[in-house]
């Protein structure tokens, strides 16, 4: 492979998921340290007020990002701090988590108040009652691609079953966790733990397909984009959405920044935030809320 891919792999393997999807759990303290210590922990909203609010992020662009400034960024982050100035609260302190992995138990350790990141969601995280999510704040559509100059992308996980493509996508991904491809007589998927790992598979012809949420694709090099053919919406894809998370004890900062952000869900500016970093408010239109998981109030 190029060197620029190579490059471009080491600094950007931390980041594509997707969707969001979900590993669980964080560690990290202040700073951009992961694993250090130093959230307030009690997620109070009086505390964070006093004290300010530690939040934590993923290096996953445009979803979240740490800059060397210590800023948090991206556009979960964009919407947490919105919602947290409109509840009184000023300070924020960003910590890069590392990966999904650790984001549960950096929240349940107090590193942070709050994930600040796109935590997928499904009915067993939810259930699980280890962490809180917030109400939905994005949905990314699931797409299919293929390399350029080859046969153009299915537009369906039914087509993908019928004609049994052996299947790429990202570690974690929440079709996955699902069921939904074996609902749909997918069988043969192969998971990997980035983007570009996946894509190299492509080129390697050991997976015929790649399905991933559109705007993962975003993070990639030009190099790379350029060799694909990224497919529109897939179909018969539930969109799942991803949202900030909370401790599991932290019922009561849930709760109120839940108020508080879906008071914003309905201004402009929340729909400015997600065209800014490439999202579509009408995206949420479509979603599909998992059993036991927060929805907006109708």
């Amino acid at each position: 492979m190029l060197q620029s891919t190579r490059t471009a792999r080491r600094t950007f393997a931390s980041a594509v998921v997707l969707s969001l999807s979900l590993g669980l759990a964080a560690a990290c303290g202040s700073g951009s340290t992961p694993g250090t210590p130093g959230g307030n922990g009690s997620g109070t909203l009086d505390k964070m007020r006093n004290e300010g609010a530690t939040i934590g992020v993923l290096t996953l662009p445009p979803f979240s990002k740490l800059t060397p400034e210590g800023d948090i960024v991206g556009v979960d982050p964009d919407v947490t701090k919105a919602v947290l100035k409109n509840l009184g609260v000023t300070k924020i302190t960003g910590v890069d988590v590392g990966t999904y992995a650790n984001v549960i138990p950096g929240l349940s350790a107090g590193r942070y108040d709050m994930f600040g990141g796109s935590l997928g969601e499904t009915a067993d995280k939810c259930k699980a009652g280890n962490v809180l999510y917030g109400l939905p704040i994005l949905v990314t559509p699931w797409v299919t691609t293929t390399l350029a100059g080859k046969a153009a992308p299915v537009t369906s996980l039914a087509e993908m079953g019928t004609a049994k493509l052996r299947v790429g996508t990202i570690s974690g991904n929440t079709l996955k966790a699902e069921g939904v491809y074996e609902k749909n007589g997918i069988t043969d998927v192969t998971e990997f733990p980035d983007l570009l790992a996946a894509t190299d598979a492509l080129k390697a012809n050991r997976v015929d397909t790649l399905v991933a949420a559109r705007n993962s694709f975003v993070g990639l090099p030009d190099n790379v984009k350029s060799s694909l053919q990224i497919g529109p919406k897939l179909t018969d894809a539930p969109n799942y959405p991803s949202s900030i998370a909370f401790p599991a004890g932290a019922t009561e900062l849930q709760q109120k920044f839940d108020e508080a952000l879906a008071a914003f869900k309905k201004t402009p500016e929340f729909a400015q935030i997600l065209s800014n970093y490439g999202f579509d408010v009408a995206d949420l239109d479509d979603i599909v809320v998992p059993d036991g998981c927060p929805s907006d109030p109708a």
